[in-house]
Formats: C-alpha cells, structure tokens, sequence
C-alpha cells in the first residue's frame, strides 16, 4: 500500500492546487471547443495555460511524484490484483523525461486520475 508518507516533495495541498486548475483547464476546453480533444499550446485556453504553467513551475521531482499519484490513480480494479510499489511508480514517471512528463500531465484527465489517486492513498 503506498502512503502519502512516501511523496518526498509533493504537498496535499499541491495536489488540490493541481486538480482545481486540471479541472478549470478541462472545463474550459469543453466551452471553447465543445468536446474535449487536445489542443495545441497555440490556442490553449487561460485555464490551460494556467495549468501548463504550474506544471511547469514545479521541480522535476514534484512533477514526477504528481505523475506517480496520476498512475495510481488511474489504475483500475484488474490491474490492483497485484501490490504496486511507490518505487515502481516513481520509476516509471521518471521514464516519461523531464522533456516530456509536462504535456504528458497535461495530456490526460489529471483532475480526476489525482482524486482517485489520493483515495488510494487514504483508503
């Protein structure tokens, strides 16, 4: 089981900062374009921007942790059979690169994979 405990430089509070703007950035790209496909940098949203920003504010190794919670939580019920390790998920946000973990975050439904994410670590 991973505990909270296990996050060296991320905060709960920087999670929640992290979900309010995933979930302004998602809803914002709902309005502007009436569907949630992807969008280019070039006419993102203020609410993206915001998110992208602090994103890219944060140290490497918050935005890896951010990544690991996001894997935790986007794990489904099959894939829980087997014990996943905190080292395991660090391990494979480090491999995404410093280059490329932002638009990877920034990529995916990260409001919602960090809430499933945090009650996974507060069962």
């Amino acid at each position: 089981m991973i505990n909270f405990s296990d996050f060296k430089c991320l905060t709960k509070p920087d999670i929640h900062n992290i979900i309010d703007l995933a979930e302004k950035a998602k809803n914002s790209r709902s309005i502007s374009t009436g569907t949630k496909s992807n969008l280019s940098v070039k006419r993102a949203t203020l609410e993206e921007l915001d998110l992208l920003n602090k994103l890219k504010g944060m140290t490497f190794q918050k935005r890896v942790e951010v990544c690991a919670l996001m894997l935790l939580g986007r794990s489904t019920k099959e894939e829980d059979t087997e014990p996943v390790s905190f080292k395991d998920l660090i391990e494979e946000s480090e491999r995404v690169g410093k280059e490329g973990i932002v638009h990877y975050l920034f990529e995916k439904p990260l409001d919602d994979y960090l809430r499933d994410g945090l009650l996974k670590t507060f069962p």
